[in-house]
């Protein structure tokens, strides 16, 4: 009885341990992904300018700016 839930347990934290890897690989993937796909963007010299726009704080949607920084901002 005593075995059984021995064997339970370890399971069960096996189960969490796996988990927890499988979490932290895929939220690495994706950092990673995200990482590949601005070098990937930023050679073509159209998008470039609109990465470091998204780096700074400025969005562009649909040609407007949206400043997000405040740093261009009209005072």
């Amino acid at each position: 009885r005593l075995r059984h839930d021995t064997a339970r347990q370890y399971v069960s934290g096996l189960f969490l341990y796996y988990l927890s890897v499988w979490l932290d690989v895929t939220t690495h993937v994706k950092q990673v992904k995200e990482a590949y796909i601005m070098v990937i963007l930023s050679k073509e010299p159209r998008w470039r300018q609109k990465i470091e726009m998204m780096q700074e704080g400025l969005f562009t949607m649909d040609g407007v700016l949206i400043d997000t920084s405040g740093k261009y901002s009209a005072s």
